[in-house]
């Protein structure tokens, strides 16, 4: 009789990994079907030109400030691990919690500090003068 190894046993990770995506997925399930339904009214109502551009002007500064504060914290982060003389390559594990806690810290920052409708305020309030200035 040929000898044959047990099959591995599959540890709980996809078990945790599961739960944990049902998790987030009930989280934001009420901000998606807020989204879903706003497309289909603004649809409707012919104007998802003007729902795509307010989108555009509550969530682009926004975006901008996140990858901005992130780029800063990341590099602020390689600075400190080098003047420490530690790599990110050698721990992979770390570089990959650190980069996820990096992400999340400039997104609360990018979030208080930014917000789309002032920078809308802002932009329209400089342009006509810009639109004057070029004119003449």
């Amino acid at each position: 009789m040929p000898y044959s190894l047990p099959a591995p046993r599959r540890g709980p990770g996809r078990l945790i990994f599961l739960a944990v995506a049902l998790l987030v997925l009930f989280i934001l399930s009420r901000w998606l079907t807020g989204w879903v339904i706003d497309y289909y009214w603004w649809r409707e109502v012919g104007q998802l030109s003007t729902w795509l551009r307010l989108l555009e002007i509550r969530y682009l500064p926004f975006l901008g400030a996140w990858i901005v504060v992130f780029a800063i914290v990341w590099i602020a982060h390689a600075r400190g691990l080098k003047y420490a003389r530690a790599r990110l390559r050698d721990f992979p594990l770390y570089a990959w919690i650190a980069t996820a806690a990096l992400a999340l810290l400039a997104l609360i920052l990018a979030g208080g500090a930014i917000d789309g409708w002032v920078v809308a305020r802002y932009l329209s309030a400089t342009a006509p003068a810009a639109a004057t200035a070029a004119a003449a």
